[in-house]
């Protein structure tokens, strides 16, 4: 990451977060009002009290940055799988198909489409005709994906069945055709499972009540310094839920979820690479160079 992407992450951040930091010293300033005017008032929270607060406040919040960024990582892993699966489908269909054939059957642009399918798909949905190299067909499926992976998996089985390829190629490549839709299902259930609501409720409330009833004792011991202080309680109480909220959907826009667009470009050029500059069919069969 770039210190322009660190800053741009900072000021996003803190744009988020700065209506908490004014509410909170508004806050913090009627309390203190308060206090200076009732002076026999008096609050005693008591350190046990406090510490058992905080501890379950902590687990809590552990227990919810742990199951956002397993989800995080879920997604990465899962489209560092589709990278390899496309670049091994892409290297095998090409060293056991001829030429012509793969031109024909548009396996480059099926390989690389479903990439870019995908990743719309995981976002505000696609359509077909906004994928690379399918631009004129008339076709609309509803799942782009789950179309564009059944045409590789017919054209492999098409091969098979011209004995273009035999069975034992044919299952080596069904391997990664296969686990496109793997991959594609997982990932929606990533996208379309959220942490439990009721969850999420109990940990935000939590949050709430501590930000609430902090200054009624923070204030009697602390005084003016006590807004800097619950400022700053508030950065990292309220800043690790609005982190937790923003990665536990990886596949958005924001500077927090995976870099797609990245991933698929990654693809292109690699499955690109493989067709352009693998050795000629031909060349392979007159030199007898087989590797």
């Amino acid at each position: 990451m770039t210190w322009h992407e660190r800053w741009l992450v900072i000021t996003r951040l803190s744009r988020k977060l700065f209506p908490w930091f004014v509410g909170v010293s508004a806050y913090c300033v009627a309390i203190g009002l308060i206090v200076d005017t009732f002076q026999h008032w008096h609050v005693d929270w008591g350190t046990e009290a406090a510490v058992v607060n905080g501890v379950i406040l902590g687990v809590l919040m552990g227990l919810r940055n742990r199951a956002a960024y397993d989800r995080w990582w879920e997604g990465r892993r899962l489209w560092g799988q589709l990278i390899n699966d496309s670049r091994n489908l892409a290297w095998k269909v090409q060293s056991y198909v001829p030429t012509e054939e793969i031109a024909a059957a548009k396996i480059p642009q099926l390989i690389t489409g479903f990439a870019d399918a995908l990743k719309g798909h995981l976002r505000n949905g696609s359509q077909l005709q906004e994928v690379a190299g399918f631009e004129h067909e008339l076709d609309q499926p509803r799942h782009v994906p789950s179309y564009l992976a059944g045409r590789i998996v017919g054209v492999i089985a098409c091969w098979q069945q011209e004995g273009i390829i035999d069975p034992r190629t044919m299952q080596a490549m069904d391997v990664h055709s296969r686990s496109l839709l793997d991959i594609c299902g997982s990932c929606e259930r990533i996208r379309y499972t959220l942490i439990s609501i009721s969850y999420r409720t109990l940990l935000r409330m939590g949050i709430a009540l501590n930000i609430l009833a902090a200054p009624w004792f923070i204030t009697l011991e602390l005084g003016n310094w006590s807004i800097p202080v619950l400022i700053v309680v508030c950065f990292f109480l309220v800043g690790v839920e609005v982190i937790d909220t923003d990665v536990e959907e990886p596949f958005g826009e924001d500077l927090d979820d995976l870099p797609l667009s990245r991933y698929c470009r990654t693809i292109r050029e690699s499955v690109d690479e493989i067709f352009r500059t693998a050795l000629p069919k031909s060349a392979a069969t007159n030199t007898s160079s087989c590797r």
